[in-house]
């Protein structure tokens, strides 16, 4: 009986492994996000740039509602943190995520970040 119940529970220990870290990876793509939110609210865009990408590649492989959520705001806020520096691609990334989202509303306010 142990040798049928050993793969049963060698399965539910990887399944369990895998969602811890998922909520692992989430939970730390949520404070850089935050730390982003907060570098772009006191105008240092360049810092707030690289924890946005951070938040960005650390979600690209999932498939969760909320993080698909928070990785999409992650590229909103690079585009929008290339405008605010001016940097030459940053006119480019917001047109990107305006085609890419659109109609979604979230790409309305990468529009007005443009105008």
């Amino acid at each position: 009986m142990l040798k049928r119940i050993a793969p049963i529970l060698i399965f539910l220990s990887l399944g369990w492994s895998a969602i811890a870290q998922q909520t692992a990876v989430f939970t730390e793509a949520n404070e850089a996000f935050k730390s982003g939110e907060l570098m772009f609210d006191q105008g240092v865009y360049g810092k707030a740039r690289q924890h946005f990408e951070r938040v960005f590649n650390l979600l690209l492989p999932t498939n969760e509602p909320e993080a698909e959520l928070l990785r999409t705001k992650a590229e909103l806020n690079i585009a929008r943190t290339a405008v605010r520096m001016q940097s030459p691609d940053g006119e480019k990334l917001i047109l990107e995520f305006v085609r890419k989202y659109a109609p979604n509303t979230i790409a309305n306010q990468a529009l007005i970040e443009v105008a």
